[in-house]
């Protein structure tokens, strides 16, 4: 979930694609194998914070150290497919600081890990078919509904189809709380964050 904000600010902060790519999975690589994830304290703030922080430090002696991973090095490469966030990015980006890129992709890759359990969850029900169909319906309202056109390709009435979509955004809401409940302190900040989280995708302030 983080490599994806991690490489967008790495981006942003004017690295090219290649440059941005090799330093985030360094970045990785150095923090599995010094950094326990149970130094990131909760209490002093975010996990995202945390990691962005340390990224930051780790950039700062990029081009210096000594045990980075290069191209052909020791190291296997992880490959990662970066279209998708470079068109967030290019989207995105304009006018915006480096942290300001990072929390939008944080906000973009939260609601994609949200999406793909809920699809993993409906196609184990049976109901693979269905979510291709009605998962456009998630961030759609009103007028803008075509529940009609949904009905006709599911070979299903509307009125169970409107059903169908009400009870998918709720399980799409329960998923998108679940991760952010997993970043928080506690319970009663995960209402706070999913606002921040909402501000962040919308792209207000």
């Amino acid at each position: 979930m983080y490599w994806a904000p991690l490489y967008a600010y790495a981006r942003r902060q004017g690295m090219i694609a290649v440059e941005a790519e090799d330093v985030t999975q360094s970045f990785f690589v150095h923090l599995l194998e010094n950094w326990p994830l149970s130094a990131a304290d909760r209490d002093k703030g975010r996990l995202r914070s945390y990691l962005l922080g340390g990224l930051k430090n780790f950039m700062l002696n990029w081009h210096r150290a000594k045990n980075t991973v290069q191209r052909g090095g020791r190291w296997q490469r992880v490959e990662f497919d970066t279209q998708e966030v470079e068109a967030v990015c290019a989207a995105q980006s304009a006018g915006l600081s480096p942290e300001e890129c990072f929390e939008r992709q944080w906000a973009a890759s939260l609601f994609d890990h949200a999406l793909r359990d809920l699809e993993a969850e409906m196609t184990a029900a049976g109901k693979g078919q269905q979510f291709a169909v009605l998962s456009e319906f998630l961030l759609v309202h009103g007028k803008e509904a075509r529940h009609s056109e949904a009905a006709a390709q599911l070979g299903m009435a509307e009125g169970t189809v409107r059903v169908a979509v009400l009870r998918l955004r709720q399980r799409f809401r329960d998923r998108v709380r679940a991760h952010v409940a997993a970043t928080v302190n506690d319970e009663a900040e995960v209402d706070l964050e999913l606002r921040h989280l909402m501000n962040l995708y919308s792209g207000s302030d």
